[in-house]
């Protein structure tokens, strides 16, 4: 008889207003932002963030609007180290009109 193994569990990690959250991008790499609102829209979810520092193609203080997906990640899921970043787990995204 084989033995079960339990069931690998990914962490969540939630991002809410007023969050530290990185967005992913090919040219710039991780790009440091902070949440500014979640709104709904529909079906969808738009993210509006701030630049908390210059990157190639972002300029600290700069405004931006997102939808809520897989390239906007919270802080508490990236891990830097010297071989590069690695996300460690699901971003769940709380709109403003749930908190």
């Amino acid at each position: 008889m084989s033995e079960m193994t339990a069931p690998t569990v990914t962490p969540q990690h939630t991002l809410r207003r007023g969050d530290l959250a990185f967005y992913e991008t090919i040219r710039s790499g991780m790009v440091p932002v902070k949440v500014k609102a979640i709104i709904r829209d529909g079906d969808e979810l738009i993210v509006a963030v701030r630049v908390t520092a210059d990157r190639p193609a972002y300029i600290r203080g700069e405004a931006l609007l997102l939808r809520a997906g897989p390239f906007l990640h919270s802080r508490s899921a990236v891990r830097v180290t010297r071989t590069g970043a690695y996300i460690t787990g699901r971003t769940v995204f709380v709109p403003d009109d749930e908190l």
